[in-house]
């Protein structure tokens, strides 16, 4: 008799065996969860995107228990599902996108996602996922403050034209949300989703700094210096291994721009630029000094404010490990901008968790595929009368860019 109920019972084991793997093996999303993405295709507040297909490719991995369930580089597609102008005062443009695919490795899965922000932009985001346009597009809070400024102008003609784009400052609120390919967004999921397997995609290998590597990176300045050396600048946070090209290059492919340096042609840009709350994608980054000179190599992330930006201030150290040069950066997100009677001028109001910005950086890069080894270094914290504002675990990205 127990020879007779040994089949039946080794298929229910069998079975039992095989929904556990297929558990094991799928992931489920739930609500909430956030993609960071980056757009492939234009989108416009205008009637003839109305039914587009818009695509954006996945920038930073999303996780379940520890192991990536989304992959960088996969891909989610939508459709603008409404575009419109708003009834109330203000008239803002609105437009938004309803995400329903992903395909990671070659498979297409439903997917219900929405925006809920865009990346250093003017434009804000309501809980259904519509984006909608500055009602007032300016960081102007009076004329008298831009009186201030312009009054310790030397350059009069740059001060009257300034005025003019200041008057001409409300039709701006009425102008279409406009975002190029290469803008970033975050959306959420609505709805829970549940993925067949885990995808195929390997990270960067790991870099553990050895003996020799971590007394020279303790020998390194912990951050830079203010223009003339007035005062302590931002701290490095990311550390690179390549050559020039390979920095420039992988900068390049993660979609940073080189800003403009600071000239009287500059400046004026940059005042006509915020008098009409437009973004300035070449606009200067301040001066900040290392080793003695000024960063040899700057970059930034600009959307369509002059208000937000990331930027990254690079200089090449005299090390050499693993046969090609090591270059410190401190990477920054400016959040806000302060008029400053002090500089005559702008000064932007940076992000104090300096951590976010740093994994923004290495994230771009590894997501576009310009990694091939990323460590960490846990510096030793400063004294906390000696921190500022900034907020940190004080490691240091080590990054080797792909050759």
């Amino acid at each position: 008799m127990r020879s007779r109920c040994l089949f039946p019972r080794l298929i229910v084991a069998m079975w039992l065996a095989a929904g556990m793997s297929t558990r094991v093996d799928a992931q489920q999303l739930p609500t909430g969860t956030i993609l960071s993405v980056r757009l492939l295709d234009s989108l416009e507040a205008r009637d003839t995107f109305r039914g587009r297909t818009i695509r954006a490719q996945v920038l930073t991995p999303v996780l379940v228990n520890g192991r990536i369930a989304i992959a960088p580089r996969a891909e989610v597609a939508g459709v603008v599902d409404e575009v419109g102008t708003e009834r109330l005062a203000g008239a803002r443009r609105t437009v938004r996108v309803r995400f329903t695919s992903l395909t990671s490795d070659g498979i297409t899965l439903p997917i219900d996602a929405i925006v809920t922000t865009v990346d250093n932009a003017r434009e804000t985001v309501d809980n259904d996922g519509r984006i909608l346009g500055p009602p007032l597009a300016s960081l102007v809070k009076s004329r008298a403050a831009w009186s201030t400024l312009l009054l310790g102008s030397v350059d009069p003609v740059a001060g009257a034209l300034l005025f003019t784009a200041v008057r001409g400052e409300a039709e701006e609120r009425h102008r279409r949300v406009v975002f190029p390919p290469g803008t970033d967004f975050t959306l959420r999921m609505r709805q829970p989703m549940t993925l067949g397997a885990w995808p195929t995609y390997v990270p960067p290998d790991t870099l553990v700094p050895d003996a020799a590597m971590r007394a020279m990176l303790t020998s390194l300045p912990a951050r830079g210096l203010t223009a003339g050396g007035r005062g302590p600048g931002d701290f490095i946070n990311v550390m690179l291994l390549g050559t020039e090209a390979q920095v420039r290059s992988a900068f390049t492919a993660a979609g940073w721009d080189t800003p403009d340096r600071m000239s009287t042609r500059s400046d004026f840009e940059t005042f006509v630029r915020a008098a009409a709350a437009e973004g300035y994608t070449h606009q200067p980054v301040s001066a900040q000094t290392m080793f003695g000179r000024d960063p040899d190599l700057v970059f930034q992330r600009v959307t369509d404010t002059f208000a937000k930006r990331h930027h990254v201030r690079i200089w090449r150290t005299d090390s050499i490990l693993a046969g090609v040069p090591l270059w410190v950066a401190a990477a920054t997100h400016d959040i806000g901008v302060l008029i400053s009677r002090e500089h005559r001028g702008f000064t932007h109001r940076v992000e104090d968790n300096i951590d976010i910005e740093r994994e923004k950086l290495v994230g771009d890069l590894v997501a576009m595929q310009q990694v091939v080894q990323r460590g960490d270094w846990a510096r030793i914290a400063p004294a906390e009368d000696t921190r500022g504002t900034f907020l940190s675990d004080w490691r240091v990205a080590i990054v080797r860019l792909r050759e």
